[in-house]
């Protein structure tokens, strides 16, 4: 398997340097370990900084090391990947960050790659619990599964993020995992995680973002941090 991978004892914990060092309260590295997807930016057109995702561990939570670390799927070279995926494992316990490709806005021609991803992705996830491993995963998904997930005037106005293979292909995720937020909130409409041309105040969104769990790892609570600003998007919060 041509997966990246790191043992045990040199899996990176990784600091990393920002312009503005108030962005992220460094406190949060006193008491959390941090693994970030590499992103080789000379290799890809798109260049420096386009993407990434992050896995933030509680040290008082994961006390262990970690058991591995893979940043693509079987058969992807990290160039591939785009710095979208990370998998850690702690023994039996799989935690994946990943951010999937928004092909609206005149991106039309990379379609072809997001159906490449999710499909890569499905496959190994899919494999993962095949192999006994207990899966969580927190993503952008960049889908709505369903008209509660999207305002239905943004509807005829994305290219991409509601057309019927995409909602099949998340829609077929629920054969996999359990989706935290609809699980929690079964009829709740309106709700998002992002919005159209950041039209916020208008609720024009989407539901985008959220966390999966595989079947034994039931979520108690699941909601969506509106207090939060400075972003496009706002967090999903989970409880098991």
């Amino acid at each position: 398997m041509s997966c990246s991978f790191k043992k045990p004892g040199s899996v990176a914990n990784h600091l990393p340097t920002f312009e503005h060092p108030n962005i992220f309260d460094y406190a949060v590295y006193q008491t959390h370990d941090f693994y970030t997807s590499e992103f080789p930016h000379e290799q890809h057109q798109r260049g420096l900084g386009s993407n990434g995702v992050a896995i933030l561990v509680r040290q008082s939570l994961f006390q262990q090391t970690p058991t591995g670390l893979f940043e693509s799927f079987p058969g992807w070279d990290i160039a591939d990947m785009e710095g979208r995926y990370i998998e850690l494992h702690f023994g039996e316990l799989v935690l994946i960050s990943a951010y999937f490709l928004n092909a609206s806005r005149n991106n039309d021609h990379r379609l072809n790659y997001k159906y490449a991803f999710q499909t890569a992705f499905e496959t190994r996830v899919t494999q993962l619990q095949k192999d006994g491993f207990s899966v969580v995963v927190g993503a952008d998904f960049n889908v709505a599964g369903t008209h509660l997930d999207i305002h239905c005037d943004v509807v005829p106005m994305i290219s991409s993020g509601f057309r019927p293979p995409e909602r099949d292909w998340f829609n077929n995720l629920s054969h996999l995992f359990i989706d935290s937020f609809r699980y929690c909130n079964p009829f709740r409409a309106g709700d998002y995680t992002t919005w159209f041309y950041h039209n916020r105040r208008g609720n024009m969104g989407m539901r985008y973002d959220g966390i999966f769990s595989s079947f034994n790892i039931v979520p108690r609570t699941s909601q969506h941090d509106h207090s939060i600003d400075g972003s496009d998007h706002i967090p999903v919060v989970s409880t098991f």
